[in-house]
């Protein structure tokens, strides 16, 4: 096996976030891969044990575990959770493991297949982390070491980057008509305007990647998207105005102050 510490692993949980660390891990050549489903009667733990379950229920399943494995010395304890802290796991951690949380920065679905090249944030002690960052090698993935604080922030964040871009591709389909069955071309247009403005993500910063009418000052356009949308979409005209405001905030220095007052107003009229 590529990492003699990793000898082991519990999956606690089998939808779709603990089948797919059950896959990666044998993918990997983890010869002891044990599964814990619902209901299932908690008989023994490997050395790494991953809590995949709903948030709500890390608590209650860490102090199940406390009370029928009351000696947790030599197990390492994590759940997955992106916004949960540590506190949930303070029973285990007073029956001797060492906890801590290992979330994966991905859209995890039926399809996903590894976690190959993404980002666990990772909380906990510092033997956590080394342990955490040693699984991570062995998915090939990366970490990045946050605290409490910087958790919540980083799972909000990750929302509006992850979920909301699934938003605002549903809110173009709408406006464009490319979620019409017939319309399977326009709707890979969209996907491909999408993935170039990644690609210019990946090497300039926010501002300076922004193209569009809100970035050449371009009133009259704006003008005529809202006066569009508000007769035709007005679920998306509310949406343009609210992420148009936001995006006059983020260069809106760079206009000349009466483009940036016109557009301004446009955005906030009722």
């Amino acid at each position: 096996m590529g990492n003699k510490l990793i000898n082991g692993v519990t999956i606690i949980g089998q939808g779709k976030l603990g089948s797919l660390f059950t896959r990666s891990f044998k993918d990997v050549g983890v010869e002891n891969v044990d599964v814990i489903t619902k209901n299932q009667r908690i008989d023994h733990l490997q050395p790494f044990v991953f809590l995949c379950v709903p948030d709500d229920k890390i608590e209650q399943v860490a102090n199940h575990i406390s009370k029928v494995q009351p000696d947790l010395k030599n197990k390492t304890i994590m759940h997955c959770s992106g916004t949960v802290g540590l506190s949930v796991l303070h029973q285990l951690e007073e029956s001797g493991a060492k906890v801590g949380c290992m979330h994966p920065m991905m859209a995890v679905n039926e399809s996903s297949t590894s976690f190959y090249k993404i980002t666990f944030d990772i909380c906990g002690s510092e033997d956590f982390l080394k342990k955490s960052k040693s699984i991570a090698r062995l998915l090939g993935a990366k970490t990045v070491v946050v605290d409490e604080a910087q958790k919540k922030k980083i799972h909000i964040a990750s929302v509006v980057a992850s979920n909301y871009l699934v938003t605002l591709m549903h809110a173009a389909q709408e406006i464009s008509g490319a979620n019409d069955s017939d319309n399977a071309t326009l709707n890979k247009a969209l996907l491909s305007l999408m993935q170039s403005s990644i690609k210019n993500l990946r090497t300039f910063p926010p501002p300076d990647a922004l193209t569009g009418p809100i970035a050449r000052g371009d009133v009259s356009t704006i003008s005529d998207h809202l006066e569009m949308l508000r007769k035709e979409h007005p679920g998306e005209y509310d949406l343009y105005r609210t992420v148009g405001v936001s995006t006059l905030e983020m260069i809106g220095h760079r206009l000349p102050k009466e483009t940036r007052d016109r557009i301004s107003g446009l955005f906030h009229e009722s």
